[in-house]
């Protein structure tokens, strides 16, 4: 979704600014578009502002992209002040929200919910893969601009529409995303993630994780395997990510935190990491 949308509306001319944690659709649809790429400092405003304000005074369109939740740290976008700083500027905002969706906000329309600015955001956009269940994205926006990414998106155009099982599988999500159920869901989520988190943190780098995704960082590239296969026999199944995904020597555990773990889940993923930091010398402290 990302690459189609931002190469569908970015031209010659134009101009898109991209936070540098940015996701890789997103980094990809930047540098395939016919248009300028700039990139801001992770989640800083006030280095959007210096971007923006270096950009020709006659361009045409500016499209800032950023995230709701960011898939490999787990924090949280400052979306009030750089939708303020974009729109200041003149500029159209797009959001990722994929790991915020049906998660963040009152009634889980995400970060941009949250933050109070859904109706400032042009381009909001989700995965299906995700909160939902199912496979591919969408693009939420004004029924012009869907009609027109229709039509100039690429991998929109020569794609094949959802399975009926897969588009039935997610009505039923979100049916219940919409019920009390699904807001017990969420407090359940935000608790699972804060107490693992807590667990984590006194033993392990978890970076600057403010959500429901919690990376566990251990450094070097070649303990990847040997401490995926180890966590694995352990009984934890867990994603691992390395350069070029995350900065080489950043290389982490990430770990999804979901409404439907219980206590005892939680405490032995975290018992597992710790045992796992002491026998790969990644820990805060020693044994």
């Amino acid at each position: 979704v990302n690459l189609g949308v931002i190469s569908a509306l970015v031209k010659r001319r134009h101009h898109v600014v991209v936070d540098k944690s940015a996701h890789m659709s997103i980094l990809e649809g930047a540098q395939l578009c016919r248009g300028t790429v700039h990139y801001f400092e992770h989640n800083d405003p006030e280095d959007l502002r210096r971007v923006l304000a270096g950009l020709p005074e006659k361009a045409k369109r500016v499209l800032v992209c950023t995230e709701g939740v960011f898939s490999a740290d787990g924090d949280v976008g400052r979306l009030a002040e750089i939708v303020a700083v974009a729109k200041t500027a003149g500029a159209r905002v797009l959001v990722d929200e994929a790991h915020s969706f049906l998660v963040a906000g009152a009634t889980g329309r995400g970060v941009c919910e949250e933050a109070g600015v859904l109706d400032q955001v042009d381009y909001y956009v989700v995965t299906f893969s995700k909160a939902l269940g199912g496979v591919g994205g969408a693009l939420i926006a004004s029924r012009e601009v869907a009609r027109y990414v229709n039509w100039y998106a690429r991998c929109r155009m020569f794609s094949c529409a959802l399975p009926p099982s897969i588009a039935a599988g997610m009505t039923a999500a979100l049916r219940i995303a919409v019920s009390d159920e699904g807001s017990r869901r969420r407090e359940r989520a935000r608790r699972n993630a804060d107490r693992l988190r807590e667990l984590l943190a006194p033993h392990v780098d978890i970076g600057r994780s403010r959500s429901w995704i919690v990376p566990v960082i251990y450094g070097s590239e070649r303990l990847t395997l040997p401490l995926a296969d180890w966590l694995q026999r352990e009984g934890l199944e867990a994603s691992v990510m390395e350069f070029p995904a995350v900065p080489i020597g950043e290389a982490r555990v990430r770990l999804f935190v979901t409404s439907e773990h219980t206590d005892d889940h939680l405490d032995r993923a975290a018992d597992i990491l710790v045992r796992a930091a002491h026998h790969f010398a990644f820990a805060r402290e020693t044994p």
